[in-house]
Protein backbone atom coordinates (compact mmCIF):
# COMPACT_ATOMS: atom_id res chain seq x y z
CA UNK A 1 0.00 0.00 0.00
CA UNK A 2 1.23 3.62 -0.49
CA UNK A 3 1.65 4.43 2.77
CA UNK A 4 3.28 1.60 4.30
CA UNK A 5 0.68 -0.82 5.65
CA UNK A 6 0.61 -4.34 4.38
CA UNK A 7 -2.16 -5.61 2.79
CA UNK A 8 -2.86 -8.59 5.69
CA UNK A 9 -3.26 -5.51 8.09
CA UNK A 10 -5.52 -3.80 6.19
CA UNK A 11 -9.39 -4.61 8.17
CA UNK A 12 -11.20 -1.48 8.56
CA UNK A 13 -14.28 -3.52 8.64
CA UNK A 14 -12.93 -5.20 11.41
CA UNK A 15 -11.25 -1.82 13.21
CA UNK A 16 -14.40 -0.48 12.86
CA UNK A 17 -16.58 -2.94 14.93
CA UNK A 18 -13.62 -3.53 17.27
CA UNK A 19 -14.08 0.63 17.84
CA UNK A 20 -17.56 0.11 18.27
CA UNK A 21 -17.75 -2.45 20.73
CA UNK A 22 -14.94 -0.30 23.05
CA UNK A 23 -17.33 2.38 22.67
CA UNK A 24 -18.98 2.89 26.12
CA UNK A 25 -23.17 4.17 25.91
CA UNK A 26 -23.31 7.66 25.54
CA UNK A 27 -20.08 7.78 23.70
CA UNK A 28 -19.31 9.73 21.08
CA UNK A 29 -17.03 8.27 18.06
CA UNK A 30 -16.13 11.33 15.91
CA UNK A 31 -14.24 10.07 12.28
CA UNK A 32 -12.59 12.47 9.77
CA UNK A 33 -12.10 11.16 5.89
CA UNK A 34 -9.54 12.89 3.27
CA UNK A 35 -11.97 13.39 -0.02
CA UNK A 36 -14.87 12.44 -1.50
CA UNK A 37 -14.06 9.06 -2.16
CA UNK A 38 -12.78 8.01 1.13
CA UNK A 39 -16.12 9.86 2.82
CA UNK A 40 -18.10 7.47 -0.17
CA UNK A 41 -15.80 4.17 1.33
CA UNK A 42 -16.92 5.17 4.89
CA UNK A 43 -20.54 5.22 4.65
CA UNK A 44 -19.93 1.99 2.98
CA UNK A 45 -18.67 0.53 5.89
CA UNK A 46 -21.08 1.85 8.00
CA UNK A 47 -23.34 0.47 6.03
CA UNK A 48 -21.98 -2.93 5.84
CA UNK A 49 -20.98 -2.98 9.91
CA UNK A 50 -24.91 -2.13 10.56
CA UNK A 51 -23.60 1.64 11.98
CA UNK A 52 -25.81 5.03 11.61
CA UNK A 53 -23.37 7.69 11.08
CA UNK A 54 -24.00 11.47 11.12
CA UNK A 55 -22.16 13.39 8.58
CA UNK A 56 -20.86 16.29 9.67
CA UNK A 57 -20.59 17.67 6.04
CA UNK A 58 -17.34 19.77 4.63
CA UNK A 59 -14.95 20.31 8.00
CA UNK A 60 -12.70 23.83 8.23
CA UNK A 61 -9.97 24.59 10.30
CA UNK A 62 -9.14 28.43 11.59
CA UNK A 63 -5.85 27.14 12.68
CA UNK A 64 -4.24 25.15 9.57
CA UNK A 65 -6.47 25.10 6.49
CA UNK A 66 -6.52 21.79 4.88
CA UNK A 67 -4.58 21.11 1.61
CA UNK A 68 -7.59 18.80 1.12
CA UNK A 69 -11.48 18.78 1.98
CA UNK A 70 -12.11 16.81 5.04
CA UNK A 71 -15.64 14.89 6.09
CA UNK A 72 -16.28 14.52 9.31
CA UNK A 73 -18.58 11.27 11.17
CA UNK A 74 -20.31 11.31 14.34
CA UNK A 75 -21.71 8.33 15.79
CA UNK A 76 -23.30 8.03 19.19
CA UNK A 77 -23.98 4.61 21.05
CA UNK A 78 -26.85 4.69 23.11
Amino acid sequence: MAWGLPQRYFQPVQLLEHAWQLLAPGGTMFIVNQGDQEAQAQQRLFDQVGLSANSLDAITSVFSPYKNKRIGWVLTRE
